[in-house]
């Protein structure tokens, strides 16, 4: 009887649910429960479960089931709908969604509020209000607005132009303060916030423009080269793997990836450099062709003209030939210390069974001494020779020690060489510099990096861009 009567009370309670709220989430899922809002976030109740917390902007649309009282229904429609007012940005779809609320629930208690939101955006259409950076403007204040930010984020640019990078700062927050979604200004941050070596800075203005505009190519190459900086290469590599295909004829990226690919320090088998290798090599191929035909020429990760290119491959012929002779000279270096080494052991051993030798002669000698035997002349001889053979073994331990040294001493010499040759190697120049963009850099691209060169004997010149993109020897500094 007992279990009956539970049973029937169970039974009661779950008939005396009314049915739940079908809820469907941005990401597809679809709740049945109850929708409420708490501050920046809904609470989802559902039938069975815990509770759900999710964003205003995960909620894709909600239906209300007829059991639920009407007022609550109204209630949380209207809560639901504020979040869509919040987002859209269009008044006429607006003001359709709040006549559609009050023609649903035309006994809402929240009708005067719904009344007077659509009387302020009925007002915003006769105006010609629009929405601006989360708020409502006339068309003529939102051109005021967007003409003040445009104003001081040349100023920032132009301070960032002059290196005045924390004044640059300051002045692309104000634009950013009037408008945070201005593209411009992010970029010109980001650039600011890298000088200042502000990484995450940098990076979030950089998400910022690729959230909104995934294929803005600048915003791709300056947080590749700031994953470059927080020495996060795979990542970098991604970002210009994206920009590549974007923008496969901008001479910049190209420079940018070609001294990218040079500085990377991981695996270069990776699937993630091949590719990116090989996209590059067909863009380059048709960048070398474009860029003959103006008598420029590819060198390491900036471009030369004829002459410069003949001098600098003089160079580079010269410091070839150079870094054979050095090898070759320690290659030989390293063979005739293994020699010396060996012979030492070997003369070691020979000292140490001479010097045993002599020592059991002597015992010999003394013993025979001691029986009346002043001297036996077949003991004394071997004695004579081994002392002679110990004395010439000596001398030559010496000059082998002498001559091991003079070979560690050329050895290190020729290291001393190598790693000064290294520093003055042409190609070596200006081959790691990944330089950001800036808005405009894509139709204006700026001139190829100057290329410092310095010969053998420590003098150099530097090849700086001249008229119609020419490059000239200059003296250095």
């Amino acid at each position: 009887m007992k279990w009956t009567l539970l049973f029937a009370t169970a039974m009661m309670a779950v008939t005396a649910i009314a049915p739940a709220d079908i809820i469907t989430l941005k990401n597809g899922r679809i709740v049945d429960g109850r929708l409420y809002r708490q501050n920046n976030h809904f609470l989802i109740k559902p039938v069975s479960g815990g509770i759900m917390v999710v964003g205003l902007g995960d909620v894709a649309s909600v239906e209300l089931q007829t059991a639920r009282n009407p007022a609550e229904k109204a209630r949380q429609a209207w809560q639901f709908l504020r979040v869509q007012i919040n987002r859209k940005k269009n008044v006429g779809q607006i003001i359709v969604l709040i006549t559609a609320y009050l023609k649903t629930y035309p006994h809402s208690p929240l009708r005067a509020q719904a009344e007077k939101t659509l009387s302020r955006f009925q007002k915003y259409q006769t105006d010609g209000f629009v929405r601006f950076s989360g708020r409502w403007v006339s068309l003529k204040t939102r051109a005021e607005l967007m003409a003040k930010c445009r104003w001081i984020t040349q100023m920032a640019r132009k301070l960032l132009r002059d290196g005045k990078i924390i004044q640059a700062v300051g002045k692309s927050r104000q634009a950013l303060a009037i408008n945070p979604a201005y593209t411009n200004a992010l970029i010109i941050g980001g650039v600011a916030e890298r000088r200042l070596g502000n990484m995450p800075g940098a990076t979030r203005l950089f998400r910022a423009v690729l959230a909104a505009h995934p294929r803005n190519t600048i915003a791709l190459n300056d947080l590749a080269i700031v994953r470059f900086d927080q020495r996060e290469q795979p990542a970098a590599l991604r970002q210009y793997q994206k920009a590549i295909i974007l923008a496969a004829g901008n001479r910049l990226l190209l420079d940018n990836i070609s001294a990218a690919l040079r500085a990377y320090r991981g695996s270069r088998r990776a699937i993630l450099y091949r590719r990116l290798q090989r996209t590059f090599a067909l863009a380059d191929r048709q960048m070398r062709i474009r860029m003959a035909k103006k008598g420029l020429y590819r060198f390491g990760n900036t471009w030369v003209n004829a002459r410069a290119r003949a001098y600098l491959n003089r160079k580079s012929r010269a410091y070839r030939r150079r870094k054979e002779s050095l090898v070759a000279h320690y290659k030989t270096a390293q063979i005739e210390l293994q020699s010396v080494n060996t012979q030492l052991r070997q003369i070691k051993r020979r000292i140490a069974a001479l010097i045993n030798t002599i020592n059991y002669s002597e015992f010999d000698q003394e013993a025979l001494f001691m029986q009346g035997v002043m001297i036996f002349l077949p003991n004394e001889a071997m004695l004579s020779s081994d002392t002679a053979a110990l004395t010439q073994a000596q001398s030559q331990q010496v000059k082998l020690r002498t001559q091991r040294v003079r070979i560690q001493a050329n050895i290190q010499n020729i290291r001393l060489a190598a790693a000064a040759l290294t520093r003055k190697e042409p190609t070596a120049m200006r081959t790691d510099i990944q330089r950001m963009m800036l808005p405009g850099d894509l139709k204006n691209v700026p001139p190829p990096l100057p290329l410092a060169i310095f010969s053998n004997t420590g003098s150099g010149v530097t090849l700086r861009s001249g008229a119609a993109g020419q490059h000239k020897p200059a003296p250095a500094h």
